[in-house]
């Protein structure tokens, strides 16, 4: 055997050890998983091991089933065999998508989402993460809505209500022509609410306001009710007002004089019907008891 063989021989004798020695250190009998994203979940063979980031070893050599889960992320999976020649493996989720439809009401609000402009209502969306999500629901005359809701991961519809930006009231009172002032501001005039009973007054509704606390009198020809607080903060509210002004006077054949903001003759002709303050107070007069009807002077 000449010189020039032996040595080759040697080379190829430690290129196959150091084969060997490299193979040894490169096989792993344990897993071990870092996982990027948080909250997740590790399953080996469908066994729930806990968080990542994950390890587990040693473990005896064979095929392993490594699904790991997350909150608003797909599922990933992978067959890991023991021994592996990878120490660390590196998991990337995947955010998953859905299909959703979000409606309002108004109509054609403007939906944002993570400082994103998503479009108007009605809107159907497939971007949108698994798990809680808040919307922004923005619309001129209402109030900016957070909407907070969990997405499943399969088709749904989110409904959003807004609430208006504006406040309502509704003034019950007496007498019929008197004037509704807020703030002193007119806003309206009662009426009666049926024709064949004039003391029966219809509320008035009223809207459009800002959300905050007025000041609510009545005012009949010249006399003005006692200031009442209309609270509006909540988006709505409701007073009482009244104000006794009579403007006419019975005068009975008594000498007895009955004065009433309101004078109705009644239908069977037999006599008046004389209204005070509310319309319960109020008065049937006989025909034969009246001597005469006279205005009273005002002030």
């Amino acid at each position: 055997m000449t010189h020039r063989s032996i040595k080759m021989k040697l080379i190829a004798l430690c290129l196959f050890l150091a084969g060997l020695t490299v193979t040894a250190q490169d096989t792993y009998d344990f897993i071990q998983l870092a996982v990027k994203d948080g909250n997740a979940t590790v399953f080996i063979d469908g066994t729930d091991r806990g968080p990542a980031p994950f390890f587990d070893g040693p473990l005896e050599p064979g095929i392993y089933q490594v699904r790991v889960t997350a909150p608003g992320f797909e599922d990933w999976s992978q067959a890991i065999t023991i021994p592996s020649a990878t120490a660390l493996h590196k998991v990337k989720l995947v955010a998953a998508t859905t299909g959703l439809s979000i409606t309002s009401r108004p109509s054609g609000t403007t939906v944002w989402w993570r400082n994103q402009l998503l479009g108007r209502t009605p809107l159907a969306l497939n971007a949108i993460p698994t798990g809680p999500q808040t919307i922004i629901l923005v619309e001129s005359g209402y109030e900016t809505l957070h909407h907070a809701f969990h997405v499943t991961g399969k088709a749904q519809q989110e409904h959003a209500e807004l609430i208006p930006s504006t406040a309502s009231c509704v003034i019950r009172g007496l007498p019929p022509g008197a004037t509704v002032l807020l703030d002193d501001v007119p806003r309206g005039t009662f009426a009666p609410a049926k024709p064949q009973l004039p003391g029966l007054v219809a509320p008035l509704v009223l809207d459009g306001f800002k959300k905050k606390k007025y000041t609510a009198v009545l005012r009949y020809r010249d006399v003005t009710s006692a200031p009442v607080v209309l609270d509006l903060s909540e988006g709505h509210g409701e007073v009482h007002l009244s104000v006794y002004a009579p403007d006419k006077e019975v005068v009975l054949r008594s000498g007895k004089k009955v004065r009433c903001m309101l004078l109705q003759e009644r239908e069977d002709g037999s006599g008046l019907v004389a209204t005070g303050n509310t319309p319960r107070d109020h008065r049937h007069i006989p025909a034969e008891k009246i001597e005469r009807v006279q205005d009273i002077e005002q002030p």
